[in-house]
């Protein structure tokens, strides 16, 4: 049990017993991936070809830097490649790149599976982001 005492004009005293974890009061402070999306659009309007860039922005809860700068995984074809961290440190939306190769081929179009990595800054505490509890799903959206 715990007592609380006030001062000699206010005199409190409360006795408690503690209180175990709450299942129901859960905290997790830490910034979360809204949505995912690739920002950019194949030259030929259908497919890229070696050398054109892949875009992928990820939007945050709330403005968002990177430390130190990670990439996240997408998948081209049956491979994983890596799309390594180009901009958005600051903002609520950072943008990965991955450059095409002369061996990638996706008929069905490429994805970014669900994934958990890097280290962001919100304010100035450093933590590990969170993505959503369910697994978002890239579409496909030109940037403004």
């Amino acid at each position: 049990m715990v007592f609380v005492q006030g001062d000699v004009e206010h005199p409190v005293h409360i006795g408690y017993d503690a209180l175990i974890d709450q299942p129901d009061h859960k905290v997790d402070g830490r910034a979360y991936v809204k949505s995912v999306a690739i920002t950019s659009e194949p030259e030929d309007g259908d497919h890229y070809t070696a050398g054109e860039q892949i875009l992928i922005g990820l939007t945050f809860d709330r403005a968002v830097s990177i430390e130190p700068q990670p990439g996240i995984t997408i998948e081209v074809g049956d491979e994983k490649k890596r799309a390594r961290y180009h901009s958005g440190s600051s903002t609520e939306t950072l943008v990965f790149r991955y450059v095409v190769h002369d061996d990638d081929v996706d008929h069905d179009g490429i994805s970014v599976p669900w994934q958990i990595g890097g280290v962001y800054r919100a304010g100035e505490a450093i933590s590990p982001c969170r993505f959503p509890t369910a697994r978002t799903q890239a579409t496909s959206q030109t940037a403004p």
